[in-house]
């Protein structure tokens, strides 16, 4: 199996990603964005291979052409160079962009330089370890190598160099650390079948502009909540300083992809070394040849970087909050009675009785006080039936109007919470 860093990083952010393309076989149509950096890639290398001239009537031509400055003229670096080295047991390959001795060059294409690798991050990259790595090999005397990563903005005329360093320890180590992940994606290829076996990455799915593959994924709820707690898990692990991708440590360190170090002055290697004839012993007598001077090799240097200003993020003006003011409340009408208006009570009146009067004797023992008749009271008093109808009538309505505000307090209930209901 051959491994690059590109399916490296596919593979790390996103397994079932890597395997509907490696296992599924599914390829999809590149994102804009991409193909618009396979597009300047093109451009780059016709330009430094044949001296094509580049098409500045494009968006990604003029990016192209403003790079220009900050890269090596035709002729002095080796363009888009395809590598491959064998290493524990793997096939890392890949392809450089423009090297020269000590120094790999890497076009970048972005929207926006903040997905620009920094002075820091640039000898930690995937890529750079295997461009470095292929730099030590092909010449093993070298110590350190130079990253020089071009970005090239593909919405205005901006052009940001990063450079880093990185050593030849550094590099090992990191292709050392790189080792299970490439030896797991080899198990998965020999062993899986159906890319849904390999787990997915929910972050994934709208990195770089969306995943094509989200429609076959159809995450329910108990897988996105797995890849949750794996991602959680894995956070924390980073944060402890612990690599879960990372093989127990052997009882010996694991042997360098360089050979060990050179103990006779550094020789270049010669590929055809093992299939020329074997030199004939020189005679004795013969003096030894003097070796001519090595041409010099023409160094590129790259210009100075530009600084770019940083952005400032100016915070947008406070919205203020609408405060909801209660309505004033509406008087609720106290029905009053009106005040009792008594009934006059008719006093019967004792008719003089012809005759005699009655003796002196004894006096007469009055009867005792009946109750008015109701009937009679309103016989007697025929105003008091039109007080007792206006009574009536202010008592209905009076309940009319307290029907009606009942009803208007709980419509303006309902609203008050329709509205807290929207905040």
């Amino acid at each position: 199996m051959h491994v690059s860093a590109s399916s490296i990083k596919e593979y790390l952010l996103c397994q079932r990603k890597w395997a509907w393309r490696k296992i599924g076989g599914i390829e999809v149509a590149p994102h804009p964005s991409a193909a618009l950096g396979t597009e300047g890639h093109r451009m780059l290398e016709a330009y430094f291979k044949q001296g094509t001239p580049i098409d500045g009537t494009t968006t990604i031509g003029q990016a192209c052409l403003h790079s220009l400055p900050y890269l090596p003229t035709p002729g002095v670096a080796v363009p888009e160079e395809e590598f491959s080295f064998s290493y524990e047991g793997i096939a890392w390959n890949g392809y450089i962009d423009l090297q020269l001795r000590g120094m790999v060059i890497d076009h970048k294409f972005t929207g926006d330089f903040k997905w620009a690798l920094t002075e820091a991050t640039l000898p930690k990259d995937i890529a750079a370890t295997l461009y470095a790595t292929w730099q030590f090999l092909k010449y093993d005397h070298l110590d350190e190598v130079t990253l020089y990563w071009v970005y090239n903005h593909t919405k205005r005329r901006a052009t940001k160099p990063v450079t880093g360093k990185i050593t030849r320890a550094q590099a090992a180590s990191q292709l050392a650390e790189l080792v299970p992940v490439a030896k797991e994606m080899t198990r998965h290829l020999q062993v899986a079948k159906d890319p849904l076996v390999l787990s997915p990455s929910i972050e994934a799915c709208e990195a770089y502009g969306g995943c094509p593959h989200r429609s076959r994924c159809n995450l329910g709820q108990v897988e996105r909540l797995g890849s949750i707690m794996s991602q959680g898990s894995a956070a924390f692990l980073a944060a402890a300083g612990v690599n879960p991708f990372a093989a127990p440590a052997p009882a010996t360190p694991p042997a360098s992809p360089f050979g060990p170090a050179p103990t006779a002055a550094p020789q270049p290697i010669n590929p055809f070394a093992q299939h020329a004839p074997a030199a004939p012993a020189p005679a004795p007598a013969a003096p030894a040849p003097v070796a001519a001077p090595a041409a010099p090799v023409p160094v590129f240097q790259a210009p100075p970087a530009v600084p770019v200003a940083a952005p400032v993020f100016q915070a947008p003006p406070a919205v203020p909050v609408p405060v909801f003011q209660a309505p004033p409340a509406v008087p609720v009408p106290v029905f009053q009675a009106p005040p009792a208006v008594p009934v006059p009570v008719p006093i019967p009146v004792e008719g003089k009785r012809r005759g005699r009067p009655p003796k002196t004797a004894a006096a007469p023992v009055p009867e005792p006080a009946q109750a008015p008749d109701p009937e009679v009271i309103l016989e007697a008093n025929p105003r008091n039936v039109g007080q007792w109808i206006g009574i009536v009538e202010g008592l209905v309505n009076a309940a009319r109007q307290l029907t009606d505000t009942v009803a208007e307090l709980t419509r303006l209930v309902s609203e008050l919470r329709s509205e807290e209901e929207n905040q």
